[in-house]
């Protein structure tokens, strides 16, 4: 949320019952595919206490505007999601009481995001390389100078270091290991 970010029990999105529907308001920032998503999973506070709703898009009361001019995954669209009154059938609530449910999200969400973060150190390290190996400096390749190798092989090797960590807790996931 806009105050809150990560922060899920600082929440201010709430929900209200009535007789077969809840009522939503609030707002939340920097959502991945918010100007896309055709369902949106929204965290609001219903008497307190943090529960889960299903929305469709095309309930009244639901805008989805972009963030632009991002610096970072700018492949990705970013953007807010704004809540005004919106009435969200009582079925399209989640089975999920508590900081449980957003927790979880976040968690996995971190797994995800470590691997995204590999993915570029990867690309770092082969620019890196690459230029290395045709870049002349004082008639020798930069490629052939005792720092530059070493660099290469820190960043290779910090780079082996996260993926083992990654992968790890990705098998530790998959067996339904405690981490």
């Amino acid at each position: 949320e806009p105050d809150s970010g990560s922060d899920a029990s600082n929440m201010k999105t709430i929900a209200e019952k009535f007789n077969n529907y809840y009522i939503l308001n609030g707002n939340k920032t920097w959502i991945t595919n918010s100007p896309i998503a055709d369902v949106l999973i929204v965290w609001a506070k219903l008497n307190g206490k943090v529960n889960g709703f299903v929305l469709d898009r095309n309930m009244e009361g639901i805008e989805t505007p972009e963030i632009t001019g991002k610096l970072s995954l700018t492949k990705s669209k970013t953007g807010m999601i704004f809540l005004n009154n919106v009435k969200v059938p009582i079925e399209n609530k989640l089975n999920i009481e508590s900081m449980k449910g957003p927790l979880s999200c976040l968690n996995d969400a971190r797994l995800g995001i470590s691997f995204g973060v590999l993915g570029a150190a990867e690309f770092c390290i082969n620019t890196s390389i690459e230029y290395s190996l045709n870049r002349n400096l004082f008639g020798q390749l930069l490629a052939e100078k005792q720092l530059v190798q070493k660099k290469i092989v820190d960043m290779t090797t910090e780079y082996n270091l996260g993926l083992i960590s990654a992968l790890e807790v990705a098998d530790s996931i998959d067996k339904n290991e405690n981490i």
